[in-house]
């Protein structure tokens, strides 16, 4: 369990931590392109017929663009597949007995809750937000819906992950600078 606390107000939020996993394939080293890279590669028959299924459910018959995977702070593999629906980027993290650990979805500033918006315009300070989007968990209730936003400002790169409250309050649990 993680308890992550708002240095603003007095809210602490207890989240279950079912896996931690990171989904941005990491930067090719200089020399060998595959050195040091934990990451396999597949074409969509490769997959486990569950994770197939379950990536099926998701993509509504969308072109996948990307499937890798990676591994859990537990050492589990889970695939990664990126496709688009529409203008939307997708991306789904998917372990191999089918269950999804998460589902990021680009959105735009406009489809944010309007409080979510407006914390996210006041923490950029002006800045052009380059990426936001919208990451859920399936299955769990326990874990609230966040966002993640990303801007560039003064030569650093933000990145600010927004939990939306059950009493519908946006709270800034991360705000990296780069």
């Amino acid at each position: 369990m993680v308890v992550l606390c708002s240095s603003l107000s007095a809210i602490c939020l207890p989240i279950p931590v079912v896996a931690q996993v990171t989904t941005a394939p990491s930067p090719a080293p200089a020399g060998n392109a595959n050195e040091g890279h934990d990451h396999k590669h597949y074409k969509f028959e490769e997959l486990p017929q569950v994770v197939r299924t379950t990536i099926d459910k998701y993509r509504e018959q969308a072109e996948i663009t990307h499937i890798f995977s990676t591994r859990t702070n537990q050492g589990q593999e889970v695939f990664v597949v990126e496709f688009k629906i529409d203008s939307s980027d997708h991306q789904l993290a998917v372990l191999a007995d089918g269950l999804v650990l998460k589902h990021e979805e680009s959105v735009t500033l406009e489809q944010l809750p309007p409080k979510v918006r407006e914390l996210t315009l006041k923490t950029a300070g002006g800045a052009t937000l380059d990426l936001i989007e919208k990451v859920t968990r399936p299955g769990s209730t326990s874990v609230p819906l966040s966002y993640e936003v990303k801007w560039t400002a003064d030569d650093l790169h933000n990145t600010v992950r927004i939990v939306l409250l059950e009493s519908g309050e946006p709270l800034i649990i991360d705000h990296k600078k780069e």
